[in-house]
């Protein structure tokens, strides 16, 4: 039987006034990814990883622990807001709000929620080719999966 795990990034650091993730793990996310990395051991085949940091050091600390390498798929890359990357997440749902929550809109310089959509599809071909040659595969990334949930 194949088996996929999903699995978020592990603790990251946090800025102190936008509010939102940073690209680096914290110390005890380091601790969290080598304590997960004890349940998989010679269980996982491939490790498939985001293009952000803290998921790809969330990957590389679990792949040294089991002797596994990790493969990148930018497809599983967080929505990319834009002119509003660098500012409060409030001012983008406000603007998107003005914009009548249209999943097309597209912040300046940004992407949509429905081309979020899209890359995520291709991220998820991209999986059902790697099991398809795989027992297991563990994809590490989280958040981008809660656009499949917009209705």
């Amino acid at each position: 039987m194949k088996k996929i795990y999903f699995l978020r990034h592990c603790e990251a650091e946090r800025h102190p006034t936008l509010l939102y993730t940073l690209d680096s793990l914290t110390k005890r996310g380091e601790q969290q990814a080598a304590n997960i990395s004890m349940n998989f051991s010679s269980r996982v085949d491939c490790i498939l990883s985001s293009p952000y940091m803290r998921a790809k050091k969330t990957a590389k600390i679990i792949g040294e622990k089991i002797n596994i390498g990790i493969e990148i798929d930018s497809n599983w890359g967080e929505l990319n807001r834009g002119f509003y990357t660098e500012r409060p997440y409030q001012e983008f749902l406000e603007e998107w709000e003005k914009q009548g929550k249209d999943y097309d809109y597209a912040p300046p310089s940004g992407e949509s929620v429905n081309h979020v959509r899209k890359r995520i599809v291709s991220g998820i071909d991209n999986v059902i080719l790697v099991v398809r040659k795989l027992l297991q595969t563990l994809v590490c990334r989280g958040i981008t999966t809660s656009f499949f949930y917009f209705s």
